[in-house]
């Protein structure tokens, strides 16, 4: 069974991303200690190098749609306008520097109406998801679905981040204004050739689990899906601002 292509894509990028994240540095703890984190909020994106490649197989199946239909003398809606500026991903991250939440929005070919009945329809679809680290609890965000089993909340607390994760980061660059520290890496690494964290001088931009934000990415596994790379880059940065601590309790629709 073939699977849908919003399931191959999510999959995929999920599997790069997660990747990422899980990556740890064997180089040995720096014996300065670490500033304070700070409140933050960051927003990042992953783009396709090339957004015609992303939808190559998409567009390969409107195609096959469109023979289908020519066969049953169908009318047939023409195949989606592709935006230059498509995101793969949005991942927005908000921390007080002791209640740490997560949003991701997820964007693929939305293939409901890829059928002659319907005029092999195409659009661009949307998910998102959301999660919380507050008071000691980790815990979903998602608007309650109907019919859907809600998880009860897990004990959970926010991580300091660990200096021995931050020691490969040395190279200094600015990237969409965002001051970042770089680790260079050889075009085998599995995460990417590129990998950046936000400059960790003022405090860590770090996860819950205190593993650092990648910045940017340059994912080297060009994916046999869409046959191009997918970049990570920041888009916005805020440090120090008050955070209002009802984002880390209200739902996210």
């Amino acid at each position: 069974m073939t699977m849908p292509t919003r399931s191959l894509t999510c999959a995929v990028v999920l599997a790069t991303l997660l990747s990422a994240c899980g990556r740890n540095s064997d180089a040995a703890a720096p014996t300065t200690r670490l500033p304070a984190s700070p409140s933050y909020e960051l927003v990042t994106e992953v783009r396709p190098e090339s957004v015609s490649d992303f939808f190559k197989l998409s567009r390969s199946r409107y195609d096959g749609c469109v023979l289908l239909a020519e066969t049953k003398k169908l009318p047939v809606q023409p195949f989606m306008t592709l935006p230059e500026d498509f995101v793969v991903t949005r991942t927005t991250y908000v921390s007080d520097g002791k209640s740490f939440f997560e949003q991701v929005q997820t964007f693929y070919l939305d293939d409901s109406g890829l059928t002659p009945e319907q005029g092999c329809a195409t659009a661009i679809g949307s998910d998102r998801s959301a999660s919380a680290v507050h008071k000691g609890m980790q815990k979903s965000l998602n608007a309650p679905v109907p019919g859907q089993t809600v998880e009860p909340p897990a004990d959970a607390m926010v991580a300091a981040p660990d200096p021995a994760k931050l020691a490969s980061y040395t190279l200094s660059k600015t990237i969409h204004g965002v001051q970042v520290k770089c680790a260079e890496s050889g075009p085998a690494d599995p995460i990417g050739s590129e990998r950046c964290i936000v400059d960790p001088s003022k405090g860590v931009i770090a996860r819950a689990d205190g593993e650092p934000v990648l910045v940017n990415v340059r994912h080297n596994a060009a994916t046999g899906l869409h046959n191009t790379l997918l970049i990570t880059q920041p888009v916005k940065l805020n440090v120090g601002q008050h955070i209002d601590p009802a984002i880390f309790e209200r739902a996210v629709k």
